[in-house]
């Protein structure tokens, strides 16, 4: 495991083949991060772009249950910006323990679960207010649309 935390596509290829079932040819990978800051909204992007590239309308960012409502929002905000008619969705991945020690942002923070909440929130509270985030509205219409272009 590198320093990100990330296992490594091989290993979820192996996980998602045989734990899941997911058939080999439906697994695509994505380009290497291409260099600098790696973080929520520099994955996201490059994810995005990705997409873009490919042609593809919608997809469910999945995230760990304390980091959901940060990627759900960065992931909207880039969407609005560099592909607006993408569909982005939630799914909440496997909820653990939520008094567990654990790592997160590339390593750098420890701290429970539902002490990591806290710290989501204030991230989006600081990036909405530095202008790295649009406000709450932007992201909700932003869903409303999505929801009436899917009726």
């Amino acid at each position: 495991m590198n320093t990100t935390g990330y296992p490594g596509f091989d290993l979820w290829v192996e996980k998602l083949m045989l734990r899941y079932g997911v058939s080999e040819v439906k697994i695509i990978k994505a380009p290497p991060h291409a260099g600098g800051a790696l973080n929520t909204n520099t994955e996201l992007l490059e994810f995005i772009l990705f997409a873009k590239t490919g042609g593809w309308k919608s997809v469910a960012i999945v995230a760990s249950p304390f980091h959901q409502l940060h990627s759900l929002v960065n992931a909207i905000t880039v969407a609005i910006r560099e592909y607006p008619e993408f569909r982005l969705y939630s799914l909440a991945g496997t909820v653990l323990p939520w008094g567990e020690r654990v790592r997160h942002s590339q390593r750098m923070l420890v701290d429970t679960r539902a002490g990591l909440i806290h710290k989501e929130m204030d991230r989006i509270r600081r990036y909405t207010e530095q202008g790295d985030l649009p406000p709450a509205e932007a992201i909700l219409a932003y869903m409303d649309e999505r929801d009436v272009q899917n009726q």
